[in-house]
């Protein structure tokens, strides 16, 4: 999609779908990322969901709500959602509006991996 303002990337490992998010998670693009994920959760059949926002520039309150609904579906389903490598104007952000005391965040993709059970990633394989 040309002048997207978020572009979303999608890996798996085993039972995990990771989403690299990148550009800026406001608008519309709010709505993008909402439809995404959730055709990943129902047409996947992800449970566990691994988010790294190290090139999300920025976020405002109707993608923090896109983030909470996924939060809410992987949740009722007994699965999980993990955000990981915040950079320091989404982590103030997450900060002021509290989410971060709702959302499950670690520092880096191989600290939520292994919460999520995987316990060694082989590189290049």
């Amino acid at each position: 999609m040309e002048n997207a303002m978020i572009t979303i990337a999608h890996r798996h490992l085993a039972e995990i779908t990771l989403l690299d998010l990148e550009g800026r998670m406001i608008g519309d693009a709010s709505n993008q990322f909402l439809a995404v994920a959730s055709t990943t959760i129902v047409e996947g059949g992800t449970r566990k969901m691994v988010l790294n926002l190290q090139h999300l520039d920025q976020c405002d309150s109707m993608g923090i709500s896109a983030l909470l609904r996924i939060h809410t579906s992987l949740k009722n389903m007994d699965g999980a959602l993990i955000l990981c490598q915040l950079n320091d104007l989404v982590t103030k952000v997450f900060a002021l509006t509290h989410i971060d005391e709702v959302m499950h965040i670690v520092a880096t993709e191989e600290d939520a991996l292994e919460e999520l059970g995987v316990t060694s990633v082989i590189h290049g394989a």
